[in-house]
């Protein structure tokens, strides 16, 4: 879709939910977090990638470019609980924002109960 100014405007820009970032960046509420997270599962229709005429992206990637590395780690106990109660029809979602939150740079601490979770979520996907 071309923008009146003549510039290019993807699907992710008017991707519903935007708001809820900034109020979790001010808030750090993980109910407003969870929000947004079912607002663009249901948006996405719960497949992690969105496709327009130009690029293909992720559905949450603009969560991502507004959050700090260090701050997506803490997130990943949230991510794991998500992924283990949300609907079959956006578990593939959850499982691609858990693997994006989880840092391939360096090894790190896991989260209690981590492994388990990991082998739980292993066993749904099959």
């Amino acid at each position: 879709m071309e923008a009146p100014s003549g510039t290019f405007r993807y699907a992710i820009d008017e991707a519903p939910g935007k708001e809820l970032i900034d109020d979790y960046l001010e808030s750090g509420s993980l109910a407003v977090l969870d929000r947004f997270f079912q607002v663009r599962f249901e948006w996405c229709g719960g497949y992690p990638l969105v496709h327009d005429r130009f690029v293909t992206y992720g559905a949450f990637d603009d969560l991502f470019s507004a959050l700090e590395p260090k701050h997506l780690y803490p997130l990943i106990p949230v991510m794991v609980r998500m992924a283990e109660t949300v609907p079959d029809t956006h578990f593939h979602c959850a499982l691609f924002l858990l693997a994006k939150m989880i840092p391939d740079t360096k090894p790190g601490e896991r989260p209690i109960g981590f492994s388990d979770a990991l082998l739980r979520l292993r066993i749904r996907a099959e």
